[in-house]
């Protein structure tokens, strides 16, 4: 008898790619704690890419809302803590970030509109956190992302409990979102058998700092 070798399966398996979403974070508003977890979450995880979902910072001295000016941050500590949350997760080391533009980020550009006119368009928040000069890819608000068969958007208009299950009927495909600030996974599916998944991330401010 001859003895022939015997073909050896090999496991494998498909390429993963990992992605991690940072929540809403309202820098300077963000819980310190959920802060450096995220942080730590990024080192042990590695991921291929993370998306910042919108709202990184929360712009309250620029707001339209009445607010106490003894119980918030100027416009430029604001910015100065939010650059240096940027800083962090710059030196990271992940090789695709996407930064999505979030409601409270277009505060900023509504408040030249409504101040100084002269000088709408010429300064956002894609330019003050210099988001290019980073490296990174730049989602306006009201706009999305795909990547592999899930899309990323700040919202996609709409807020409050049912927001993941609206957000998944109106968009209609594999959607994940932010601005409610209630973590949630809903599904849903089409008549042919299509399953798709909306995920809100939740968020990672501080609530007792930011009311």
């Amino acid at each position: 008898d001859f003895l022939y070798p015997v073909p050896v399966k090999k496991d494998v398996r498909p390429e993963v790619t990992k992605i991690m979403v940072c929540p809403d974070a309202h820098h300077p508003y963000v819980d310190k704690r959920a802060w450096k977890t995220f942080l730590k979450a990024c080192r042990e995880v590695k991921p291929d890419i993370l998306v910042i979902i919108g709202d990184f910072l929360d712009f309250l001295s620029v707001s339209a809302h009445p607010k106490n000016p003894s119980d918030n941050a100027s416009f430029k500590q604001e910015l100065a803590q939010g650059t240096r949350a940027l800083d962090q997760i710059s030196a990271l080391g992940i090789k695709r970030v996407v930064f999505c533009e979030g409601n409270h980020c277009t505060r900023i550009t509504r408040y030249i509109a409504a101040n100084a006119p002269e000088l709408y368009g010429l300064m956002d928040v894609k330019d003050l956190l210099k988001i290019k000069e980073r490296g990174w890819e730049f989602v306006r608000y009201g706009e999305f992302i795909r990547i592999g068969k899930m899309s990323f958007s700040h919202d996609v208009g709409y807020s409050g409990a049912n927001a993941a299950r609206q957000s998944l009927s109106a968009f209609g495909n594999n959607l994940t979102i932010g601005h409610s600030h209630r973590p949630q996974v809903v599904y849903g599916g089409t008549v042919d058998g299509e399953v798709h998944v909306c995920l809100n991330v939740g968020w990672l401010g501080n609530v007792s700092d930011i009311s």
